[in-house]
């Protein structure tokens, strides 16, 4: 399975929350008060930056399964100054055909052309410049029209072609399960892997009704293979997660190349929003003392690195913050904390 990079900008990990709290603040919360704000910020870049090399899964799937404050009507890109060319961020050549096209739209309309339909026309005009429409959407425009025109004849003449077909082929699949269950035919032939394995852990489609990949599409959508998602349940005491697991050791390996997370936890009887939450909470928590570890490693560098250049001419601004870096971390070390004391506590 390849890994799914995607790039989360500063603003979104301010705004990132997690059981309503900022992300953030519950990286920061083991850290002692007062901290130096040279550490707390080496200890929260650490963190993205270990999120970001694991393809930011981690925030992806906080945001799928976590309500999100969305803010007010948030802008795609910043408002333009009022009377300013609404294509003047386009280049040169696409500018002049994005002008055209409104201007021809403009004519269409004239004389009535408030500023919300000359804002229209201006979507509209960047649009079938930047996405222009060629004869494939023609053609599908078409074939839409033209099933929209069948739907409706089929409506007045009080029948419908296909509901004759579908009638048909739920008869042929009744005489299909009558004949396998009643041993007309082998089922195992007619059985696939994926029922077989499903027969064998002991679930039933009406058990999956309404709960089909609930699971596996919101890790799926955040990069997340069901692999790594048990590795970090195996990090957890909760008993719904040790109960999965225990269920999910018992499958043959065979076995879990037909079943989904989905159908697993069913057997297990745990929910798979709960579950979700579990895994969110255990990759959460993993990234956090990875971060905490990756600084305490690299604190003497850094300390070495800052004395250096405290030690130059030009280092009045340097020799100010190892002062107070070196009287922070004297007050932590004589309460017992350093770097890294969560991570090995926790």
């Amino acid at each position: 399975m390849t890994r799914r990079t995607s790039t989360i900008d500063h603003r979104s990990w301010e705004r990132l929350l997690y059981r309503g709290v900022p992300v953030k603040l519950r990286v920061l919360a083991d850290l002692p008060a007062p901290t130096a704000p040279l550490l707390t910020d080496q200890v929260w870049q650490s963190y993205q930056q270990q999120c970001a090399e694991d393809g930011n899964v981690i925030p992806r799937l906080i945001a799928a399964l976590e309500p999100q404050d969305p803010g007010m009507f948030q802008r795609r890109r910043p408002r333009r100054p009022k009377g300013s060319d609404p294509f003047s961020d386009l280049p040169p050549a696409e500018r002049l055909k994005a002008e055209e096209t409104f201007v021809r739209l403009c004519r269409k309309w004239e004389p009535d052309l408030p500023p919300w339909r000359r804002a229209v026309l201006a979507g509209n005009a960047r649009q079938l410049t930047l996405q222009p429409r060629g004869t494939e959407w023609g053609k599908r425009m078409r074939r839409t029209k033209g099933g929209v025109h069948c739907q409706r004849k089929y409506a007045n003449q009080g029948g419908h072609a296909l509901a004759a077909f579908n009638q048909a082929m739920t008869g042929r699949r009744k005489a299909t399960f009558v004949a396998c269950e009643g041993g007309k035919q082998g089922s195992a032939r007619a059985l696939s892997p994926a029922k077989e394995a499903r027969n064998r852990l002991g679930i039933t489609s009406d058990q999956m009704k309404g709960r089909e990949r609930i699971a596996a599409r919101t890790l799926e959508a955040a990069g997340c293979g069901p692999e790594r998602a048990v590795d970090a349940l195996r990090w957890s005491q909760e008993a719904d997660a040790r109960r999965f697991l225990d269920k999910y050791d018992s499958i043959p390996a065979a076995d879990l190349q037909h079943l989904t997370i989905d159908e697993i936890c069913v057997a297990a009887s745990v929910d798979p929003r709960r579950l979700l939450e579990l895994v969110a909470d255990r990759m959460m928590w993993l990234s956090v003392q990875i971060a905490t570890i990756q600084v305490a490693m690299s604190s003497p560098d850094v300390m070495r690195e800052l004395i250096r250049k405290a030690r130059t001419k030009r280092g009045v601004r340097d020799r100010r913050l190892f002062f107070e870096v070196f009287q922070a971390l004297g007050e932590q070390l004589r309460k017992g904390w350093y770097p890294g004391t969560a991570a090995l506590e926790t």
